[in-house]
């Protein structure tokens, strides 16, 4: 299992669930929150590592903040 933060003043919670939504065909999410950050546990459903769908989280996000560069 991986744990992924991401800061609240940062990323919806609608963008998270979205997000999050992309990945339940390869593994099971649960998403918790405190405070000042959202946590994102991942664990696979078919024995594939969770590095890969880790990478594939960031690069959403990495997406997402260039997107949001750009209409700057």
């Amino acid at each position: 299992m991986r744990q992924l933060k991401y800061n609240r003043e940062l990323y919806s919670k609608t963008a998270l669930i979205k997000a999050a939504y992309n990945f339940t065909d390869r593994a099971y999410l649960h998403l918790d929150a405190d405070k000042s950050y959202y946590y994102v546990s991942i664990s696979t459903k078919d024995g594939q590592p969770v590095y890969k769908i880790t990478a594939s989280a960031e690069k959403l996000k990495q997406d997402v903040d260039n997107k949001y560069e750009d209409n700057f």
